[in-house]
């Protein structure tokens, strides 16, 4: 089992470099020129995938495996970290936060209750119905190790857009500062 894994992995990784050269993807290399994040087609070029690449080894990772519309990406000053935006649907969109050590890249956990949702009124929260936006995204690095993200929605007519600033330490984000849209 253990060995049929490991030969998936590599026929993957053999099969995704050069479906990056023929798409013409975007691609937002590291300030430090080591590295990139490449975005792939798939399902009649409506999706994309997100790719991290070590461009010294060539050694590729999917860190976004599917369902976006469209990728974007923005690095830390040091290129240690990637805040990797999703827009799902028309209406949708996520934001990821990845930590490369070492040539390899791992998933920062968000820090819990960042949705927007969170801070709407009672009144909005009692009223029966969908979410017509929901989307939490990156905005920009303060620093090597804070990012600012931005949560919104809309219910019932109320707006809500709370901003969070992050700090990254040892693979963990933790909200250092929250305002809403209007108070920083």
């Amino acid at each position: 089992m253990r060995l049929l894994t490991i030969i998936s992995i590599h026929l993957f990784m053999l099969s995704a470099a050069p479906a990056l050269e023929n798409n013409e993807p975007e691609t937002w290399h590291s300030p430090n020129g080591k590295y990139a994040i490449k975005e792939t087609f798939y399902g009649e070029g409506k999706l994309v995938r997100g790719i991290f690449v070590h461009t010294v080894t060539g050694r590729t990772a999917v860190i976004y495996p599917g369902g976006a519309r469209s990728l974007s990406a923005i690095w830390s000053p040091d290129s240690h970290y990637i805040a990797l935006n999703a827009d799902r649907t028309k209406y949708r969109g996520e934001a990821k936060l990845f930590r490369i050590e070492h040539g390899k890249i791992s998933e920062i956990a968000l820090p819990p209750k960042m949705d927007a949702a969170y801070y709407l009124s009672p009144a909005a929260k009692a009223r029966v119905g969908h979410f017509s936006f929901e989307s939490i995204r990156a905005v920009r690095w303060l620093n090597a190790a804070q990012v600012e993200i931005v949560s919104e929605t809309e219910r019932a007519g109320e707006d809500v857009s709370q901003h969070f600033v992050l700090e990254i330490s040892r693979g963990e984000a933790t909200i250092i500062k929250m305002y809403a849209e209007n108070g920083a």
